[in-house]
């Protein structure tokens, strides 16, 4: 019976391990898979219980099928009006259909298991488990899947050659051996570990042939799965969200800075910080974007003119960039941005943002016939032409400021500022005032504010007055930064969550990652009548040499811009030599404000095992990540760079410092290979004796009488054959090839009683066939 347990056990464990894994793998896509999968991980439990004793009949089982498919058909169909949490709005075509088919494959394989089964209807089973792992590989991008994904590989090797062994088996037969059916459990499983490390060997070398291209059409969004990673985010910020912040170390764009003569610039600052876009309105924990609130700046919307493109044309590219881009004067470079299709679906730009009024916009999309880039009132910029992924996209100049976190001065068309005010509800700014007030005051009586402060109040507000709001700025960011109360972290908690997540970080955790604190630091501005918003992007940049430089992933950066009031400086670099407008006096500028702490992230660890878990996990997770899914074109020719010099240095080595140790290692290395081999043909010369004799005489017996088995026949197939043409000859046939099949699969070495009455039946067969 030994054999027939491994089979349905395998198979089963098989199944239910395909489940969970395209379970695991988009269970945070559609939030009703996890559920799905538990049910169906039951059924196949309870098939696996009453497999042999009942089974639905056919139309019974075609009945369920109905029900199931018009089931998952009305749930597909409410996926396209469930709202805004639909994959619909956040994964292109085709992916998002792709999750969709995990429920229908996983509800496939019980409805197929009760139904009344036959030996071929295995590949029908396994193909669609093998199916649900394909699609599982498809949308997964960690460690644990590979873990499941093994597991599954294991099982699915063990279940065919269960199979092989089982099908020589006839159904009516398989109970009546059970009880002198014998053999090891382990035997069963070593052809099963033999051919899955053939398989996980194969499946290694097409992985190291194959790297993953930079451009991934078919994979999904991160953000659609409930993962914490870095990088910039497509949609609205979620500060409700907890876990741990995974790091994401894909290139979300490339740089190259040059001057005007074509000079690589080799210094571009290591903190530059790259803009992407700017949000203003905050509700529920969560930060999302809205389109003009009133706030509109002039001198930013100049169109390229249409008179100099005939002149333009006629130059190379170096002299068509520089002539569509205003001249900053010979300290002026130029950013070429090459982005990647994970950098967020924005477009990037260098900040701050020198911008020249009543000239042409500092940046230039290639492709384009004439301006079509302007700026918007919180600092983003809209492209009228989409960039493509991978090709150099568009061009921006700039010059070394002053002050690196001031924008140049802006003018205002009104003044209406209150949405950059605006915080969620009455009684959460009355909260935030009193809290940002005490805040205020304890650093005025530490000096480190002016009393003038809290003193010199708006009579209609009872806020801050106007000329305040860069000290107060200023001061919160420095607290928030340097205090030593809050600590940045990528662990993401929360302590109340009846409360805002903000008021949660400010009152009680005191901890978390660059959102939290920029958003904090957002409403306490606010709170005080200072205009303020989120901005999010990248900080920094990796030097490739020659003026090439990426941005990773890694890098995604949330800071605050606060709108304060200035006087321009006198060498206002912001206008043009033939510029005759009245020169400003007084203006607007954005304040970048940077309120999260420096070093490394804070982690809180915990002990004894829990900490060697922790560690092992997030060490293998780290090595997943960088090995696995860090593995494209450019890791491979590293890898082979790296293999080729430890190969070179290796020989220059063995051969030529130490040839002598290299001869003992040889010959150690070729006697340990001679006692192998002599081991080998000592088995092989043993099973020869003992297995191969009575079966290739029985073959070659029945081979002088025109039987002659085919390729794609098993032994037990060619011998039902042989019988049924020679019926007097059954007992014998038969009686050999059970023999056969228990010294060949079953292990089990015959007496010397067996192989007498093996050859005696051998010696009768030829009169029998005669």
């Amino acid at each position: 019976m030994l054999l027939l347990r491994s089979f349905r056990l395998s198979t089963y464990l098989t199944l239910a391990l395909a489940c969970l894994c395209l379970g695991y793998a988009e269970g945070d896509l559609l939030p009703e898979t996890p559920y799905i999968t538990a049910v169906v991980i039951v059924l196949i439990a309870v098939a696996h219980r009453v497999e042999g004793r009942w089974s639905l009949s056919l139309q019974s089982a075609n009945s369920v099928g109905a029900v199931l498919t018009l089931a998952l058909i009305g749930w597909i169909g409410f996926q396209f009006v469930r709202g805004s949490s639909s994959l619909l709005d956040v994964l292109p075509f085709p992916a998002y259909l792709l999750p969709y088919l995990g429920p229908v494959l996983m509800i496939l394989i019980p409805a197929k298991l009760f139904r009344p089964k036959h030996i071929g209807d295995f590949w029908a089973i396994q193909g669609v488990g093998l199916l649900a792992v394909t699609l599982g590989c498809a949308m997964a991008n960690d460690a644990f899947f590979g873990v499941l994904l093994i597991l599954y590989v294991f099982c699915f090797a063990w279940s065919l050659v269960m199979f092989y062994l089982y099908r020589e088996v006839q159904p009516d037969s398989a109970a009546e051996q059970a009880e002198g059916e014998t053999g090891s459990p382990s035997l069963l499983l070593k052809p099963a570990i033999g051919w899955t490390m053939a398989v996980v060997g194969a499946g290694l070398f097409l992985f190291l042939i194959t790297p993953r291209p930079a451009d991934r059409k078919w994979e999904l969004s991160v953000m659609a799965r409930n993962r914490l990673e870095t990088g910039l985010p497509e949609g609205a910020i979620d500060l409700n969200r907890t876990g741990s912040l995974e790091q994401n170390s894909e290139v979300a764009f490339q740089v190259y800075a040059d001057y005007a003569d074509g000079r690589p610039k080799l210094d571009l600052p290591a903190d530059q910080r790259w803009r992407a876009t700017s949000l203003s309105r905050y509700e529920g924990g969560r930060w999302v974007r809205e389109g003009n609130s009133g706030l509109t700046l002039l001198d930013r919307t100049i169109p390229f003119p249409r008179s100099r493109l005939a002149d333009i044309a006629e130059l190379d590219k170096l002299q068509q960039r520089n002539a569509r881009l205003p001249d900053f004067g010979p300290e002026a470079y130029y950013l070429t941005f090459t982005l990647q299709r994970n950098a967020g679906g924005n477009n990037l730009i260098a900040d701050p943002v020198v911008w020249r009024p009543n000239d042409v916009p500092p940046v230039f999309v290639f492709l384009t016939r004439t301006g079509s880039v302007q700026q918007h009132q919180d600092g983003r910029f809209e492209w009228m032409n989409l960039i493509g992924p991978g090709k150099e996209g568009y061009c921006q100049v700039t010059v070394p400021q002053p002050e690196p976190d001031l924008s140049p001065p802006l003018r205002l068309a009104s003044n209406n500022q209150e949405f950059l005010t605006w915080i969620m509800s009455n009684d959460m700014a009355d909260r935030m005032r009193r809290y940002t007030t005490q805040i205020l005051e304890r650093m005025v009586k530490e000096e480190k504010l002016p009393a003038a402060v809290l003193q010199e109040l708006d009579p209609q507000t009872r806020l801050p007055l106007e000329k305040h709001h860069e000290a107060i700025a200023r001061a919160l960011e420095q607290y928030l930064s340097s205090s030593g109360e809050f600590h940045y972290t990528y662990d993401l908690t929360r302590k109340d969550k009846a409360i805002d997540p903000i008021e949660d970080f400010l009152y009680n955790t005191r901890t978390g990652h660059c959102q939290r604190f920029a958003s904090a630091l957002v409403l306490m501005l606010r709170s005080q009548g200072v205009p303020a918003q989120l901005v999010i992007g990248f900080r920094g940049c990796e030097s490739q040499e020659n003026g090439h430089y990426v941005v990773r992933q890694s890098s995604a950066h949330a800071w605050v811009e606060a709108l304060i009031p200035r006087s321009p400086p006198a060498n206002q670099l912001s206008r043009r030599p033939d510029d005759t407008s009245p020169v400003l006096t007084e203006a607007y500028h954005w304040l970048s404000l940077d309120p999260t702490p420096g070093g490394e992230p804070v982690k809180v660890r915990p002990t004894g095992f829990a900490s060697w878990f922790e560690d092992t996990r997030a060490w293998v997770e780290t090595q997943f990540r960088s090995i696995v899914l860090g593995y494209d074109s450019t890791a491979r020719d590293q890898a082979a760079e790296a293999i080729a010099i430890w190969l070179e240095d290796t020989r220059d080595e063995l051969f030529d410092a130490h040839w002598n140790t290299t001869k003992s290692v040889a010959a150690i290395i070729a006697g340990l290979m001679a006692f192998l081999l002599i081991r080998r043909l000592r088995r092989r010369r043993h099973t020869a004796v003992v297995v191969v004799p009575f079966h290739a005489r029985l073959l070659s017996l029945l081979e002088t009488r025109g039987f002659v088995a085919r390729p794609e026949q098993t032994p037990r197939e060619f011998i039902d054959d042989v019988v049924r043409r020679h019926p007097a000859a059954a007992d014998h046939l038969i009686t050999l090839c059970d023999a056969f099949y228990r010294v060949r699969f079953g292990g089990q070495v015959p007496s010397d009683e067996e192989l007498t009455a093996i050859d005696e039946r051998l010696r009768q067969l030829p009169g029998i066939l005669d």
